[in-house]
């Protein structure tokens, strides 16, 4: 997977689907893939960490040709900016957030938002 993404012939991907697990190395390789595939201008964009929460550290606020988001069980970082011009389709389920504006940021941050689905109990770190 390392090759592929490290190549410079793979100029766009339109499609990342990475499905995380309790292996220590899969959470190493996560920011250089998803770096790799901003700057590839991913359009459809699936995370899902098993089986417990990881903290995103990676350019996923930059992946402005976004246009799905699915994000499941992850936990954003405090105090980022979000810009997705282009989301159209965005799927949160059980994910935890810094706090409620960082909630809000990530929902409003999406001009063309058509489909939004939430699926949590509200977990915020802060209080």
């Amino acid at each position: 997977m390392e090759k592929y993404f490290d190549s410079n012939r793979v100029l766009c991907i339109n499609k990342l689907k990475l499905t995380i697990g309790d292996n220590e190395e899969d959470g190493f390789y996560l920011k250089s893939w998803i770096d790799a595939a901003a700057k590839r201008k991913i359009q459809h964009l699936d995370v899902q960490f098993l089986p417990q929460f990881h903290k995103i550290h990676f350019n996923l606020y930059k992946c402005e040709a976004l246009v799905s988001l699915r994000l499941f069980e992850v936990s954003l970082d405090k105090g980022r900016i979000f810009s997705f011009p282009c989301m159209k389709t965005m799927h949160l389920e059980d994910n935890v957030y810094p706090n409620e504006a960082t909630f809000k940021e990530l929902i409003s941050c999406c001009p063309v938002l058509e489909d939004l689905t939430i699926s949590f109990w509200f977990r915020f770190t802060d209080s």
